[in-house]
Parts: structure tokens; C-alpha cells; sequence
């Protein structure tokens, strides 16, 4: 049993790269959970940039997540299934990353009801809903 996810994701970097070494750092450590990496690898979906990333993060079976930018920010966006468990897994790495993103940052993330709505503020990960 799971959840029906619809995410979208608004980064601005200050540090591109250092956001992609904080999620892989984090994925190499964390033992809860199976980020199937092998498998995105078949397909060309590699933890080597943040595109790469959000195609491992933000996907499922498909594997495709809509990518676009817009001014000074990129999108992510994706409608998915995933465990109940994946909305505290995605709320999770978006605070590890909030260091190396700018000011207007966000993720909204809208399960099977209700939302989950993080800003970045100074840095700082804050979750306004």
C-alpha cells in the first residue's frame, strides 16, 4: 500500500554541487531505505548531478520527471507512487540541501491529501504548512 505523490521542487543554488555531494553522502549512509540505484543506472539516471538525482528521487517506475527553468530558478515537478514513508524521506533530503540553495526555494509536496509546503530562508529549511 502507498501514497499517490504529486511533487514540485523550485531550487535556486548558491552551490550546485555541494547540494549533490550532501544528497550522495546522505544515500551512501542511510540504511532505511532501498534508492535503487543500480536500477535507475540501467536507464541513465545517475547520482552524479541534481538532474540525475530528482529522476532517482522524485520518480518510480517511469523514471521521468519534468525539468525546466524558468528566470533564476529550476523546476522539478512529477506526479508518482511511492511507501507513505517516501514524504518524510523527500522532506528530509530537501533539509540536507537547504544549505546550498538560495532564498525562495521550495517543495511542495501534495500526497494523497493535505500538502507539505518547506521554504528555504537564510539557509534554513522551514516548513510553512
Amino acid at each position: 500500500m502507498g501514497a499517490c505523490y504529486n511533487v514540485y521542487l523550485k531550487v535556486n543554488f548558491i552551490d550546485e554541487e555541494g547540494a549533490v555531494n550532501a544528497l550522495n553522502e546522505h544515500i551512501a549512509k542511510d540504511t532505511r531505505v532501498d534508492y535503487s540505484l543500480e536500477e535507475y543506472a540501467n536507464i541513465g539516471a545517475t547520482p552524479d548531478t541534481f538532474d540525475g538525482l530528482m529522476r532517482i528521487l522524485l520518480a518510480e517506475a517511469q523514471h521521468k520527471v519534468d525539468i525546466y527553468e524558468y528566470e533564476r530558478f529550476k523546476f522539478y515537478e512529477n506526479d508518482f507512487d511511492a511507501s507513505y514513508g517516501w514524504e518524510s524521506v523527500m522532506m528530509e533530503w530537501f533539509e540536507i540541501i537547504a544549505p546550498f540553495l538560495a532564498n525562495g526555494s521550495q517543495m511542495v509536496i501534495y500526497p494523497d491529501s493535505d500538502y507539505d509546503k518547506l521554504i528555504i530562508k537564510n539557509g534554513k529549511c522551514i516548513q510553512i504548512h
